[in-house]
């Protein structure tokens, strides 16, 4: 894995803390990119897609019509999730394996 994917993002080095005020240098490096990877998620979920005018797809698009169109729709909300995740959190890797699939299955 390239040095850069096992250090905490740049936003977390910078303010030298993880959200909830934890201070990096108070995690091992191995959490300390666990910890990063979560908060990067968190930030991409809780935003909405179009907030920000430089990246106009970093966020969720508007989950209504997925929702309403539940359960038949859980294929294209996992879809939407798994591609904005995907471009925005690189050290994420693609994952193949359904909800409450073991990883000794394949």
């Amino acid at each position: 894995m390239p040095r850069e994917h096992r250090t905490p993002s740049l936003y977390e080095m910078l303010t030298g803390h993880f959200t909830g005020g934890l201070a990096v240098n108070q995690v091992s490096e191995e959490n300390q990119v666990i910890l990063s990877v979560l908060d990067n998620m968190l930030r991409v979920l809780n935003c909405r897609a179009g907030t920000l005018a430089h990246l106009p797809d970093y966020g969720l698009p508007d989950m209504t019509r997925i929702l309403q169109g539940m359960p038949g729709s859980a294929h294209e909300l996992m879809a939407t999730l798994s591609a904005v995740l995907l471009k925005y959190e690189p050290r994420l890797k693609k994952n193949n394996r359904c909800p409450g699939e073991t990883g000794n299955s394949r």
